[in-house]
């Protein structure tokens, strides 16, 4: 059988050859399915004419799918013929009776119902073309593109709908966005209302832009009144320059978005100041911002002036009141060396508070104020009062209020010190200078409340050291000389004893030493047997500064520093005074030894001594001391080899002796000076701090007992001379410590370390003078 199609038809050829295809069909089966096919022809077609006259107008198209029915008589046949006026329709498929087909479709196919033979319609989906992809917008953008005549459309981003529009008779429609926030990638979603298609789906378009906004500029930490200060918001790790008046400063966002930065170059008074920022994704700056107006006042107020409690008086050990004078609107602080003993604003000119809990023990004293800008004065005189000796005893307030109550009601109280004083008054929570080692420094938690700092401000050295002369001077001397002796005692002579027991242990010859320093360094061969770096010459000129100005680093790193100017001008006074101590500790001596021996003794220069100041700094460091230890001496005298015991001995003293004049002379000076006044004040305090440190401390280095040292040399020639003059120098040097060891409380350390120093120190050379001897005997019999 070969498939052939008639009228869009397809139906399977019979072949002609009928006779031997029914001989295999009975006859009466035959008949009946005839009939029964007719019967059915006959029904649809009187079906369709009924329906075709009642509605001709909803007669289904020519393309509406029927379903084929197939014919008992054969089974071959797969689909219906089309239904027409044709009354000669083959006999073996039919149409259902309810559907009227015209054009039938795939076998299984469902009819179309009828009414609905509209096709749906087709919505035009959004489309974008403002802006593209990559475009930094600064926080407002006009989005554009096409859609569905007449259909609503909103533009979104991260689910919140951000401007909503209708599409324009030709399609085209824009929609203006604003608000957007700074951000590397910003997604825009167009979305068009799904009402339009038939289909029930939103249709949506993106785009993917950035988005960079001006920063924000709040004035200085405190307001429009700023020292010069500036700070506000930005994008997380963006460079924000403000600009006020041609004058810029830069600074970087950190991970909050907050900035600041120190405007510097401008007059006191009103400024306009604006600010942009700069990312890396950003391909260029932001717009700028708004102007916003500040008052600028970079002057620092006068020292508030201290009038109650007097110098040397006995003070339990909280609730004392202090009381004085000082500038309207500032916040005063008053220091017992690093405690903050109370915190008061100043009202009509006048300040006061009580004394918060401090442990018992002689502080040194000091107040410091805070304008309302920022600005931190250099403190007060500093006097010393002696807390705990009047336990059991509160005084009153000057107007008779309760001990512990403030006499202005704004002030803090002894137990929060961070309440804020008054509402015109920094809060002292966020603007508290910081303890008189670093005045011009107030401590924020962000370094925004940070004064930016100018040369005149005040560092741990302008008032490191007591008075020298004053109130409790004699019982302080007293003590130090004291200290000085204990010194002496358990570390100087006990260092004498160990190294000389150290110094005996290859006194028979044997190598024993020499085995000992090649295993702990490595070192087994002679150095001549490698090959020598090259020598390269420098002028001494060029290596003694250089090693002062290391000397003179290494000094001011004693102390905490901090980014300020205040800090370049320490280290210059620094450098001028260790090159005073240099010169008086070797020009006397080598002078007075040409005239004594005749001979050239010179001045050399001996950078390894840059190691003992490294001691010193990370010493002070560690231990927190405020004066800090200050060595400083880079050159040395250079003796000819056959000097006598007796003349190493006078230039030890022609050494040591103007040393300890000097650091008295300086110390004395720096105590009789008025409150420094400006830079060139304060770096004059500073010289003579540093040169009274250096000075004791140098002495005390070398009157050590060790190597080839000064002091070693006065001991065997003199060993009194030598225990007045170390006595001295290291009291001297006590008596510039003592107040911040016993301050902290922690006296018994350096006493602990020195006895057990001395302990070890005798053992060694107890076990070197008699075990030693006699376990080397026995082993000989």
């Amino acid at each position: 059988m070969v498939p052939e199609t008639r009228q869009g038809v397809t139906r399977t050829a019979v072949s002609r050859d009928r006779g031997s295809a029914n001989r295999s069909i009975p006859d009466a089966v035959r008949r009946l399915a005839a009939l029964a096919l007719l019967g059915v022809c006959g029904s649809a077609a009187l079906a369709g004419l009924a329906l075709g006259a009642a509605s001709p107008a909803t007669a289904a198209p020519s393309d509406s799918p029927v379903p084929a029915a197939s014919s008992p008589a054969d089974a071959t046949t797969s689909s219906g013929p089309t239904a027409s006026s044709d009354a000669t329709a083959p006999a073996d498929a039919t149409a259902p009776a309810d559907v009227t087909p015209t054009d039938p479709g795939p076998t299984g196919s469902a009819p179309t119902p009828p009414g609905d033979t509209t096709p749906p319609p087709t919505a035009t989906p959004p489309t974008l073309s403002a802006p593209t992809a990559g475009y930094v917008s600064p926080g407002a953008v006009s989005v554009r593109g096409q859609g569905e005549p007449g259909a609503p459309l909103t533009v979104s981003s991260g689910g919140v709908v951000l401007c909503s529009t209708t599409v324009d008779g030709d399609g085209a429609w824009s929609c203006e966005v604003d608000g957007l926030t700074s951000s590397p990638s910003t997604t825009l979603i167009v979305t068009q209302d799904d009402g339009v298609s038939g289909d029930g789906q939103a249709q949506t378009a993106s785009v993917t832009i950035a988005v960079l906004t001006p920063p924000t500029v709040s004035g200085g930490p405190r307001g429009p009144l700023t020292n010069g200060a500036l700070r506000g918001t930005a994008y997380p790790g963006a460079v924000v320059t403000a600009a006020a008046d041609g004058a810029t400063c830069q600074g970087v966002a950190d991970g909050s978005g907050a900035w600041s930065c120190p405007l510097s170059g401008l007059a006191d008074g009103p400024h306009s100041v604006r600010a942009w920022q700069e990312t890396p994704w950003s391909a260029g700056a932001s717009p700028e911002s708004a102007a916003v107006a500040i008052t600028l006042d970079t002057t620092a107020p006068a020292a508030p002036a201290l009038l109650s409690p007097a110098a040397g008086a006995g003070l339990p050990a909280s609730g004392a009141v202090f009381s004085g004078t000082g500038e309207d609107g500032s916040a005063v602080s008053v220091f017992a060396d690093a405690y903050v003993l109370c915190q008061a604003p100043v009202v009509d000119g006048s300040w006061s508070c009580p004394a918060s809990e401090v442990p018992a023990g002689t502080y040194r004293v000091v107040v410091l104020q805070q304008d309302a800008a920022g600005n931190v004065s250099v403190q007060s005189s500093p006097i010393e009062l002696a807390f705990g000796t009047a336990a059991g005893t509160t005084p009153a307030t000057p107007d008779g209020a309760a001990p512990g109550t403030p006499t202005d009601p704004a002030a803090p109280s002894p137990t929060d010190a961070a309440a804020p004083p008054s509402t015109s008054a920094p809060a002292p929570g966020d603007s508290t200078p910081s303890a008189p080692g670093a005045p011009g420094t107030p401590s924020g938690p962000d370094g925004l409340e940070r004064s930016q700092g100018t040369w005149a401000d005040a560092t741990q050295f302008t008032t490191a050291l007591s008075p020298l002369i004053g109130a409790g001077s004699a019982s302080t001397w007293l003590v130090a000389l004291i200290a000085g002796g204990f010194v002496v005692a358990v570390v100087a002579l006990p260092a004498r004893l160990l190294a000389g027991t150290l110094g005996t242990f290859d006194r028979d010859g044997d190598g024993r030493r020499a085995r000992l320093a090649a295993r702990l360094t490595g070192r087994n061969r002679s150095r001549y047997e490698f090959e020598r770096a090259p020598d390269v010459s420098l002028s001494p000129l060029v290596v003694g500064a250089g090693a002062l100005l290391a000397s003179a680093a290494v000094s001011v790193l004693s102390v905490p520093v901090l980014g300020q100017p205040a800090y370049l001008r320490l280290f210059l006074a620094a450098a001028t005074a260790l090159a005073i101590v240099n010169a008086a500790a070797t020009v006397p001596a080598a002078v007075a030894g040409r005239r004594m021996l005749g001979a050239a003794v010179t001045i050399r220069l001996a950078p390894a001594l840059l190691l003992v100041s490294a001691a010193g700094a990370v010493l002070s460091r560690l231990a927190g001391l405020d004066p800090a230890l200050v060595f400083g001496l880079v050159v040395a005298l250079a003796v000819p080899v056959a000097t006598g015991t007796a003349d190493r001995g006078r230039l030890a003293v022609a050494q040591l002796v103007p040393l300890l004049a000097l650091g008295a002379c300086a110390w004395i000076a720096q105590s009789l000076m008025p409150l420094p006044e400006g830079a060139a004040g304060a770096w004059l305090t500073e010289v003579l701090t540093v040169t009274a440190l250096a000075c004791f401390g140098t002495a005390s280095a070398l009157s050590l007992p060790l190597g080839a040292s000064p002091g070693r040399a006065l001991l065997r020639w003199s060993p009194a001379m030598w225990v007045g003059l170390a006595v001295v120098s290291f009291g001297g040097l006590s008596a510039l410590l003592l107040p911040a060891v016993a301050g902290s409380g922690r006296i018994w350390i350096p006493i602990v370390v020195g006895v057990g120093f001395a302990a070890v120190s005798v053992s060694v050379w107890a076990w070197q003078r008699y075990v030693a001897p006699v376990l080397g005997s026995d082993g000989d019999e």
